[in-house]
C-alpha cells in the first residue's frame, strides 16, 4: 500500500514539473512573440 501511494506521489510530481515547464515555455514563447511583432510594428 505505502509503495503504491510512493509511485503515485512521484507521477504526479513529474506531472506537475512537466505542466510547469510547458506553462513556463509557452509564457516565454509569448513574450519573444510580442517583442517580435513590435519590432515588425517599427519597420
Amino acid at each position: 500500500m505505502q509503495k503504491k501511494l510512493m509511485e503515485n506521489k512521484s507521477k504526479v510530481s513529474k506531472f506537475l514539473i512537466a505542466t510547469a515547464a510547458t506553462y513556463a515555455f509557452n509564457k516565454w514563447l509569448t513574450k519573444n512573440n510580442q517583442k517580435a511583432d513590435k519590432k515588425k510594428r517599427k519597420n
